[in-house]
């Protein structure tokens, strides 16, 4: 007899996707029916949300395909499927700090 250990996780936590740049640190988390971002400030950055501006594109056969991004309570989301190899967002602050961050879509 072997003791059974069950671990709750996130089915999707696999498809989510970080990347940290000079000044920002983001999080996609896509879903089925819209996909979320979370923009943290990197290292000892304090941000207040109201005041970044979040940008986004895709790349299918290397086009680029902006998408609109809408503020939420928490963070940004869009409802636009992510497609193809790349998604690129650029991040800016009302004191002119940007990073634009590439992350790779499986």
């Amino acid at each position: 007899f072997y003791p059974l250990l069950a671990i709750a996780t996130d089915r999707n936590e696999d498809l989510h996707l970080k990347e940290t740049g000079q000044f920002f640190v983001v999080k996609v988390i896509p879903g089925e029916k819209q996909t979320q971002f979370f923009v943290v400030g990197n290292k000892a950055l304090q941000l207040d949300l109201s005041k970044i501006q979040l940008k986004g594109s895709y790349y299918v056969n290397g086009r680029e395909k902006p998408f609109d991004i809408t503020r939420s309570k928490d963070g940004f989301k869009t409802s636009t499927p992510l497609i193809g190899k790349e998604l690129r967002l650029e991040i800016k602050d009302d004191a002119e700090r940007t990073d634009t961050l590439k992350f790779k879509l499986k």
